[in-house]
C-alpha cells in the first residue's frame, strides 16, 4: 500500500471506528495471554489531558490535531513478577488525528516519549 493509499484509507476512519482498533485479549503476545478485559471507553482530549502524562492539556492535544481516541484496559488474572516490579495491567489505545502531520509533529514525539510510554508497540487493526 502506498503512502497516498494509506492516507486515503485513514481519511475514511470515523471516531466511532476507533473502538475496533485497540488490541483484544486474543491479539496480545504470549506473556500477556492471561489478561482479561476490565474497562474500555472513548478517550476525548479532555480525558487525555486529565489522566495523561504531566504537562498534558486539552489545548495541547487540539493544537496537534488530535480528534479523539478509544482505550481498552486489561488486567492480569495471574500477575507476573519481574526484577523491575509486577505486570498486572495494560492498556491499548487508538488515536485519531485531523491529518497525518499531527502524528509526526515534534510536539507529539515529546508527548509520547514520556518514560511511562516506553514499551514495545505493535501495530494492529481490525479493518
Amino acid at each position: 500500500m502506498t503512502a497516498n493509499a494509506l492516507h486515503q484509507a485513514t481519511e475514511r476512519i470515523a471516531l466511532d471506528d476507533l473502538r475496533l482498533m485497540p488490541l483484544e485479549p486474543d491479539d496480545l503476545p504470549p506473556p500477556f495471554e492471561n489478561y482479561e478485559p476490565s474497562r474500555e471507553a472513548a478517550l476525548d482530549n479532555r480525558a487525555m489531558a486529565r489522566h495523561g502524562f504531566p504537562g498534558s492539556s486539552e489545548e495541547r492535544f487540539q493544537a496537534v490535531g488530535r480528534i479523539g481516541g478509544y482505550m481498552r484496559e486489561m488486567l492480569s488474572s495471574v500477575p507476573s513478577f519481574g526484577s523491575d516490579g509486577a505486570d498486572f495491567m495494560l492498556a491499548t489505545v487508538a488515536h485519531l488525528f485531523k491529518t497525518p502531520d499531527g502524528v509526526r509533529m515534534p510536539r507529539m514525539k515529546r508527548l509520547w516519549s514520556h518514560p511511562a510510554a516506553s514499551f514495545p508497540a505493535r501495530r494492529h487493526s481490525k479493518f
